[in-house]
């Protein structure tokens, strides 16, 4: 049952963090090493929806259908997720979420860019697709402009994480294997470290 009522009383950071969670997981569900035909057509379904929906819903907390687009968007990621897989920017954020209270929706919102970035310079090309987008670098501008608008951090200073926490939050992310070897591109723990350096100023 989705019912857009329940989330009324859902305070902005909530609703943005949980949004971008939904567009985390499509993303990474899309072009996880198990994704599938069938969970490609959720995943860009989901992803189009809520990427769509999010900027107007932010401007109005109360518009119950931009509030049941964004959930039934949301459903949709899930599906895609539940049938595929995720990817790196999740696992990050859980050892950020763990160490450093950051909320798990806005962690994985700030590793994304980063990710996209890492696999489109290792070759991987297929993002386009989810935006209908010239190419995966203009897919990665759309998206970040999207998460500056929205008001997704860009580093995870905020959160009093430092240069010296990489070493650890590298090696527990590293952990989670089955988010890693969803991966597109083969990625190594110093790719991980370089991917948490990016983001820790």
């Amino acid at each position: 049952i989705l019912d857009p009522e329940l989330t009324l009383s859902c305070p902005k950071a909530a609703t943005i963090s949980a949004a971008i969670d939904s567009i985390v997981h499509s993303t990474e569900a899309f072009v996880a090493l198990k994704s599938n035909s069938m969970a490609k057509i959720f995943s860009k379904q989901g992803f189009r929806i809520v990427f769509s929906s999010l900027p107007h819903l932010i401007e109005n907390l109360d518009n119950l259908k931009r509030r049941e687009s964004v959930m039934y968007g949301a459903f949709l990621s899930a599906i895609s997720l539940m049938n595929s897989g995720t990817g790196p920017a999740a696992a990050m954020s859980y050892p950020i979420g763990v160490h450093f209270s950051v909320p798990h929706g806005i962690g994985g919102g700030i590793c994304l860019p980063s990710v996209i970035n890492h696999n489109i310079k290792k070759g991987y090309k297929g993002y386009s697709q989810l935006l209908k987008s010239d190419n995966d670098l203009s897919f990665l501008k759309k998206l970040k402009t999207c998460f500056d608008f929205i008001g997704v951090p860009k580093s995870l200073n905020q959160y009093g994480i430092e240069k010296n926490d990489i070493e650890m939050l590298s090696k527990e992310t590293y952990e989670l294997s089955g988010a890693i070897v969803q991966n597109p591109v083969q990625i190594s723990i110093q790719n991980i470290k370089n991917l948490y350096d990016e983001i820790i100023d």
